[in-house]
């Protein structure tokens, strides 16, 4: 498990952790609520998790965060893609958000 809520994560930090993923076979949940992910550290995640399987990762929380429709557009479908993935949060309190939709 990484869980990396709350560290002020931006888009720099997100793309090096998921150029650092892409390696992992152990990692079973993600947590990076509380991070300052846009778009573009957003592409670079689903990048990463629709690149391998990650056999042990079930789990990815990205709540709280400063995406846009295109980069949870890119996380919804590297989650179905990673079939291993059965949980995702990309809850953020904006009633605006819809992100629901594209999974």
């Amino acid at each position: 498990a990484l869980h990396l809520r709350g560290n002020h994560l931006g888009d720099a930090e997100i793309t090096s952790l998921a150029n650092g993923m892409r390696t992992s076979q152990s990692l079973t949940s993600l947590g990076l609520r509380w991070n300052g992910v846009t778009d573009n550290g957003g592409l670079a995640l689903a990048a990463a998790l629709a690149a391998q399987p990650f056999p042990l990762l079930r789990s990815v929380d990205i709540g709280e965060h400063n995406l846009g429709s295109v980069g949870v557009r890119a996380i919804c479908f590297a989650v179905r893609v990673n079939t291993t993935i059965k949980e995702l949060d990309l809850s953020c309190g904006d009633p605006d958000f819809r992100g629901r939709g594209y999974l």
